[in-house]
């Protein structure tokens, strides 16, 4: 592909880590390309339609992109600049789209294991909670509390503290339901909120990730047999949680 020079272009290009000579192999680096002679336009539109987000492009490379595609000096038809113009519009909008889902998915996980964290499981719990009253069904949640954790950590340090609260989390995930959630909401506490089901099914949840996890200890509430409301429950699973701990310790 000849190489027409162009300022805005050249200064797009340099922004890129290694050699830009290299382009022509890697493809999803290459959306600029397109933009080097009019008559080698295999596809603005495909080029940018192809366009990864996982680029991570900032601000200052989509700036010099645009500059790159408005530049006089760069060899486009009126048509072939107004398609890249548009289509780089859509790249910008679905970058920004996927950066704030991304976004809000950092701000409700837990950094350290993967599930979803306290404001999650509070507004998840709520409704689902709502929900379950409304349509007159049953939910259930249970608290779970790794046993030890200060004792894993004094001992073994935490690094090994850290790999048993990871052990857990992916224990009671790999054992729920998908329309199951489950949330660390404190240092060594986990809720697992379970909609549509009954103590039963939570249960046996329970009791598939105690095969897997660490030893932990457990509280289940019901609604809207031990509560309508998520305060209500969450106290009702954390005193069944800490009888159960206690019934550990005796044994």
């Amino acid at each position: 592909m000849p190489h027409v020079p162009c300022p805005a272009l050249e200064a797009f290009l340099s922004t890129w880590p290694g050699d830009p000579s290299g382009l022509d192999t890697a493809r999803r680096r290459a959306i600029a390309i397109a933009l080097i002679a009019d008559a080698n336009v295999v596809g603005v539109g495909r080029s940018l339609l192809e366009f990864d987000p996982a680029l991570h492009l900032d601000a200052d490379q989509l700036r010099t992109l645009r500059d790159a595609i408005a530049d006089p000096a760069t060899p486009l038809s009126p048509a072939t600049r107004d398609r890249a113009q548009r289509r780089l519009d859509s790249v910008v909008e679905a970058l920004v789209q996927r950066r704030l889902v991304d976004a809000h998915r950092v701000a409700l996980s837990d950094a350290l294991t993967g599930v979803g964290n306290r404001a999650s499981a509070m507004r998840e719990l709520r409704t689902t909670l709502a929900a379950t009253v409304r349509q007159a069904r049953v939910m259930t949640v249970a608290i779970v509390d790794l046993d030890g954790l200060k004792e894993i950590n004094d001992t073994d340090g935490h690094a090994a503290g850290d790999a048993a609260l990871r052990a857990v989390a992916n224990a009671l995930r790999d054992a729920t339901r998908a329309e199951d959630s489950v949330h660390r909401v404190g240092g060594d506490e986990f809720l697992v909120i379970a909609p549509a089901a009954d103590a039963q099914t939570m249960k046996r949840i329970v009791e598939r990730a105690r095969r897997r996890a660490p030893r932990f200890s457990a509280g289940a509430a019901v609604a809207p047999m031990d509560g309508t409301t998520s305060d209500e429950l969450l106290a009702v699973a954390d005193a069944r949680m800490y009888f159960d701990k206690g019934s550990v310790a005796r044994h």
